[in-house]
């Protein structure tokens, strides 16, 4: 059988102008280079040059200076941008997608270069691959992250869309079991539904011995001997971050809170969270900025727990990162979370409750935790077993063919 030639569409993955994004699904077409030939297109948002329509509701300077085809880290990547006016086109981004990234994928087809798409983020990626592989005649298999299901799926509109591009893939993956209930709701016939979870790097991953855990707090530049809470992800009103600020400063109010916060990420609601941070818990709350990686490894594997307040989620590559390192999560009981994390690595909490967060926070750091049983929990988790996963389905949707809607 000759190779599988797959193009892994999404907008969820790195660029020049923001490497440190959607590593999870770098890995995963990393690996999957193993079993196939792996073609990345990842459409990417450009906007009008209006000052009035720039920086409402999205980062639209995303793809400037972004070359339309290059090598990317060893891996060969299509960044094809498509217009999208703010507020006006937010209905319309599945059909302009496939508009803007038609000529090109039918040019890979006519290459040689695509038997299988497989689409990650089902709104608007999703939507616009159904469309392109019905045109094309190409099988489609989709996979749902999170919100594109438990925000997008919401909303009448794009409802309908995402019913649309569900019953057109061959096949639909989701991170979690939650998620993937929230699909089979949705209408998706079940016999075409797959749960495949993301992996982790367990050599990067993995528990810090004391001299290397106070080695790594001073090349971050924290106390070697602190104690330190850790967020890592988009400063962004989903992650629930302004209930954490609330939550450090109850404790801070009380003499707390006991141990320092560090949030490690970037995105719209940094300057909000702190200024939040200023008037409630002074001295308390380091914002450090995004980081790579690597660095995300060395900030887990520094950290004593890890904090993931989301108001909703899939199932966060962060929380199996934190477990494979070997410290607890302090998370919200939402999404696919509770899958993962129970009463030997972690603590669930209602989200946007600050009270319970902070009793929670302050219980973590109390106990004394078993770090070996920890990372035992999430052993399971590993990006060569998903890979292969994701293969066969490919292999399955290659001999079925097209779906006819």
């Amino acid at each position: 059988m000759s190779r599988l030639k797959v193009v892994v569409y999404t907008g969820e993955f790195p660029s020049p102008n923001d490497p440190a994004g959607a590593v999870f699904t770098e890995r995963l077409v990393r690996e999957l280079g193993a079993h196939a030939d792996v073609t990345v297109v990842c459409p990417l948002p450009w906007s009008p040059a209006l000052g009035w329509l720039r920086g409402r509701g999205g980062d639209w300077g995303i793809s400037a200076g972004v070359p339309r085809h290059m090598t990317f880290r060893g891996m060969d990547v299509y960044y094809p941008v498509f217009p999208v006016i703010p507020w006006l086109s937010r209905l319309f981004l599945g059909l302009t997608e496939a508009l803007w990234t038609f000529s090109l994928m039918r040019r890979l087809k006519k290459a040689g270069k695509v038997d299988v798409v497989n689409a990650h983020f089902i709104y608007p990626d999703g939507v616009a691959a159904a469309m392109l592989c019905r045109l094309l005649r190409l099988p489609l298999v989709l996979t749902a992250l999170g919100s594109d299901i438990n925000v997008y799926a919401g909303l009448a509109t794009r409802r309908v869309q995402i019913q649309w591009a569900l019953r057109r893939a061959n096949a639909t993956t989701a991170v979690s079991r939650a998620l993937l209930d929230r699909i089979r709701a949705l209408g998706a016939d079940k016999a075409r539904l797959h749960h495949i979870p993301t992996g982790v790097d367990q050599d990067r991953f993995s528990p810090a011995s004391a001299p290397d855990k106070r080695r790594l707090r001073a090349d971050l530049g924290l106390r070697e001997e602190g104690r330190y809470l850790v967020f890592i992800g988009r400063l962004h009103p989903v992650k629930g971050l302004d209930c954490l600020v609330d939550a450090i400063g109850m404790l801070h109010r009380q003499g707390g809170p006991g141990f320092h916060t560090v949030l490690v990420g970037d995105g719209s609601q940094r300057q909000a969270l702190e200024r939040q941070a200023a008037e409630q818990a002074p001295g308390c709350i380091t914002f450090a900025g995004a980081a790579d990686h690597d660095r995300v490894a060395d900030w887990m594997r520094a950290a004593d727990v890890l904090c993931l307040p989301s108001r909703m989620e899939g199932l966060p590559n962060v929380v199996l990162e934190a477990h494979a390192c070997g410290i607890p999560v302090v998370a919200s009981r939402v999404g696919g979370i509770p899958e993962q994390v129970d009463d030997d690595n972690g603590i669930l909490v209602p989200p946007g409750d600050a009270r319970a967060l902070a009793g929670a926070l302050a219980q973590a750091f109390e106990r004394r935790w078993d770090n070996g049983t920890i990372r035992r929990s999430v052993q399971w988790a590993d990006w060569k077993v998903t890979a292969r996963a994701y293969v066969d389905l490919y292999r399955d949707a290659r001999t079925e063919g097209s779906l006819q809607p």
